[in-house]
């Protein structure tokens, strides 16, 4: 990490740095535990004013479809330091690639929608079906980000990140490659939706902060 992190840095301040250059962070640890609020206020008060951190949802919320109330209310509950301190970008619901479109996945959708309140909510699927006209619309009308990514499928329909949804965009890069087709869209986003996200998958050790890094050279 010495590329981007002077070798003599703490990591206690690794945020701090990091925050700097860039103004979001996408947190996984949260997919595979419920954080202490502490560890979020921390968070909190390490990074710059303005940064962003995108939080995946907890396994339990999107693998699980009942019996699943108490993870919720836990789950928002450590949320709270970001959200009050204006740090929370968005919630992100990856699900399997097992959930399909259908009347009974979007009722639990919509239900995962309603226990998040007011909280913008991206939902990333591995399951090709949500890229139907009649899905996407559904998200667009309940007010739910769909994740763009560089997939074969996203590519070959066509769908640009810009349309994905007109609420919230999510643009997700696993090869930077990818991305140079669709540098004219990403440099709409900010007109045509309220909030954006970009980020590069971390595929190998140090690579997605160099290509994030190429990226926003590219934009700006």
């Amino acid at each position: 990490m010495g590329a981007f992190y002077p070798p003599d840095m703490p990591k206690r301040d690794w945020l701090s740095h990091y925050s700097r250059e860039f103004n979001a962070c996408e947190l996984d640890f949260t997919f595979h535990t419920i954080a202490a609020p502490q560890l979020m206020d921390s968070l909190v008060r390490k990074s710059s004013p303005g940064f962003q951190f995108t939080v995946k949802a907890h396994h339990d919320m999107t693998h699980l479809q009942r019996d699943n109330e108490t993870v919720f209310r836990e789950f928002l509950q450590s949320l709270r330091p970001l959200s009050s301190g204006g740090k929370l970008g968005c919630i992100v619901a990856q699900f399997p690639i097992t959930f399909s479109f259908s009347r009974e996945n979007l009722d639990y959708l919509l239900l995962f929608r309603e226990r998040l309140g007011d909280l913008p909510l991206v939902a990333e699927f591995r399951h090709d079906s949500w890229l139907q006209a009649s899905a996407v619309e559904a998200l667009r009308r309940n007010r739910i980000g769909l994740c763009w990514m560089d997939s074969p499928t996203f590519l070959r329909e066509r769908i640009s990140p810009v349309h994905a949804s007109d609420i919230l965009a999510y643009v997700r890069f696993h090869e930077l490659e990818s991305a140079y087709p669709q540098l004219p869209e990403i440099q709409e986003l900010p007109q045509s939706v309220e909030k954006a996200f970009v980020f590069t998958h971390n595929r190998v050790w140090n690579q997605a902060l160099k290509a994030i890094q190429r990226l926003k050279d590219l934009l700006t």
